[in-house]
């Protein structure tokens, strides 16, 4: 944020005032960008992202249970 933009804050804004609004406005930007990775977005856009199928022969497998000596597949 610039010096100019804060000044302007402070004129209309305690500091505690200012912390809360950068708190919940960062908040919502982490929110935003997670739901996006996770693909949580409520739009209408065609999803750029397409799936392939597994080649023939070939299956998903658990990399949790895999990597914890259980049956992964």
């Amino acid at each position: 944020m610039h010096d100019l933009e804060f000044v302007e804050l402070e004129r209309h804004l305690t500091d505690e005032e200012i912390l809360e609004f950068t708190y919940i406005t960062l908040m919502y930007e982490m929110h935003a960008t997670r739901a996006r990775a996770l693909k949580m977005e409520f739009d209408d856009r065609v999803d750029p992202i397409v799936e392939v199928a597994a080649p023939e022969g070939e299956a998903a497998r658990d990399i949790g249970a895999h990597i914890s000596g259980g049956d992964g597949g």
